[in-house]
């Protein structure tokens, strides 16, 4: 389960990120929108996807941050 743990930290303290850096987005251009309507779908799917797998004893997905641990 740590593991688990440690994966929807990291997704969470992801989608804060990116929603921070889309607020000064939407004045350039709305292109901030679009990653709004992004981390929004993200986050419903991907909590909803990770708790079937830690219900079936499976690694987390590990969308786009695999790469990036911001807490090990």
């Amino acid at each position: 389960m740590e593991e688990h743990e440690k994966s929807i930290i990291n997704f969470q303290l992801t989608m804060w990120l990116i929603t921070i850096i889309s607020i000064p987005g939407i004045l350039l251009l709305g292109l901030g929108i679009l990653s709004l309507i992004f981390v929004g779908i993200v986050s419903f799917i991907i909590p909803i996807v990770n708790a079937v797998k830690a219900s079936n004893g499976e690694a987390p997905t590990l969308l786009l941050y695999d790469t990036f641990y911001l807490i090990n």
